[in-house]
């Protein structure tokens, strides 16, 4: 049994029925972490920063993040007019799922 935290080793060889077999692959390592981890590398594909937007209610698209525990993902976008999105003005999203296609979520959180 394998355990957490522990670093292991493995390797693949393939042989027909007749015994004879292939080479080993690549050999490589992982390290068992039992724990949930968080999503990461959630970007922003568009608006950029700095860019001007003509839509009142411009599309918001993002890359989707991974998530090396196959948990499923949802998304929160928020919108404000400061950059501390603590002012009477910020709108937020309901959760969104996680989107399809090229690995971008477009969403509109605006009312």
């Amino acid at each position: 049994m394998l355990q957490n935290n522990g670093t292991y080793w493995w390797r693949a060889q393939a042989r027909d029925d007749k015994g004879k077999a292939s080479g080993w692959c690549t050999l490589v390592s992982f390290t068992l972490n039992t724990a949930n981890m968080a999503p990461y590398g959630i970007s922003i594909v568009t608006p950029l920063d700095g860019v001007s937007v003509q839509a009142l209610k411009p599309a918001l698209l993002i890359n989707n993040a991974t998530d090396d525990n196959m948990d499923p993902i949802t998304y929160y976008f928020e919108i404000d007019t400061g950059s501390t999105f603590d002012s009477t003005a910020l709108q937020r999203s309901s959760q969104l799922p996680e989107g399809v296609g090229a690995g971008h979520y477009g969403g509109r959180p605006c009312p």
